[in-house]
């Protein structure tokens, strides 16, 4: 096993928690995957990951980069589950609970546990040659393996030198695979080898960039969109078109403002319009029902200073559920989207 570096603690712009870390990376997946994560989570854990979002501050590029590269670092040491299932099986019990570990499926037992490699044998060699050459070795391992002695020599003859090597070295010593972890490299085969035309891919990847990018501070957000707009222009105004400030309000449709404020809590209107323009204020306040109006109206001429960071939670808090809405199809973000 290769030694694994430390994780980069040190380099975060700010001491940056585990829930938030977990939330900044179920952003980052597409929704389908992330639902299914979390149904693995205990029910405190995702109060905690709930929790995190919801008060998540402002993370640079940077942090990002991090985050990512710690996750690398800590699943790099459980990719080498096949040298060591009893490790796995001890992941397993960590993250699911004993119960749950020992029942998770054995080798190969999926829903439908042929179907996705079966796919993979009826593809041209070239196409699964060029997949495996971006994909870490235990991936293509775990492939050739499932595909069956006659397919994977007719990969192995096309593959570099080097690439084959390394497959080899694991191959040699290979145990079986079940459980989580063949599940999570047959959702990466079936998505990176077995998509469609990659459009849906594509709208995902965007979403997911405009998740990310909103949870920056304005100038990172701006520095990545500027970058972003050099080198792609076209792109770049797709992913703006995703991105949800809590001023962007003033331009939700009349319909889409009543369902966002439906869904806030009091307690973050008041804060969030704290030294708001007045006309987001009365935009916010109209979108009210007259109780709760008159309850924001005399909460806010009782207000202090608040803290800035208040505010700032408080809208981006806003801005998310406003997000999480407009994905799910409750609500449109533009005028011009209504249609």
């Amino acid at each position: 096993m290769e030694t694994q570096t430390a994780p980069p603690q040190a380099r975060y712009s700010r001491p940056i928690s585990g829930s938030e870390k977990v939330a900044v990376l179920l952003l980052a997946l597409e929704r389908e995957l992330a639902t299914q994560l979390l149904h693995r989570f205990e029910e405190g854990d995702i109060h905690l990951i709930r929790t995190a979002s919801e008060q998540l501050k402002p993370i640079t590029a940077d942090d990002l980069t991090f985050i990512v590269e710690e996750f690398a670092q800590r699943f790099g040491r459980c990719v080498d589950f096949i040298d060591n299932p009893g490790e796995m099986q001890q992941l397993l019990t960590s993250a699911l609970g004993r119960t749950e570990a020992e029942a998770a499926p054995a080798s190969g037992d999926t829903a439908n546990p042929d179907q996705v490699w079966q796919t993979v044998r009826e593809l041209e060699e070239d196409k699964v040659v060029a997949f495996l050459a971006g994909e870490h070795p235990q991936t293509g391992a775990v492939l050739l393996a499932r595909t069956g002695p006659q397919y994977a020599a007719l990969i192995m003859a096309r593959l570099p030198d080097e690439t084959r090597d390394g497959l080899v070295r694991r191959l040699v010593n290979m145990r079986p695979v079940g459980g989580l972890a063949v599940a999570v490299l047959e959702s990466g085969v079936a998505q990176g080898l077995l998509g469609d035309d990659g459009s849906q891919d594509i709208d995902r990847a965007r979403a997911q960039l405009a998740n990310i990018i909103n949870l920056m501070d304005n100038d990172e957000k701006n520095a990545v969109l500027d970058a972003l707009l050099r080198d792609k222009p076209a792109e770049a105004e797709d992913v703006k078109r995703r991105l949800f400030s809590f001023e962007d309000i003033e331009g939700l449709p009349d319909k889409s403002r009543l369902t966002l404020f439906d869904k806030v809590s009091t307690d973050n209107v008041v804060l969030a319009l704290q030294g708001a323009s007045s006309v987001l204020q009365e935009l916010a306040l109209s979108s009210l029902s007259a109780r709760t109006r008159r309850m924001v109206e005399a909460e806010l001429k009782r207000a202090g200073d608040s803290d800035e960071k208040q505010i700032a939670d408080a809208r981006r808090a806003i801005a998310a559920t406003a997000l999480q809405l407009a994905e799910s199809g409750d609500i449109v973000l533009r005028v011009a989207d209504e249609d």
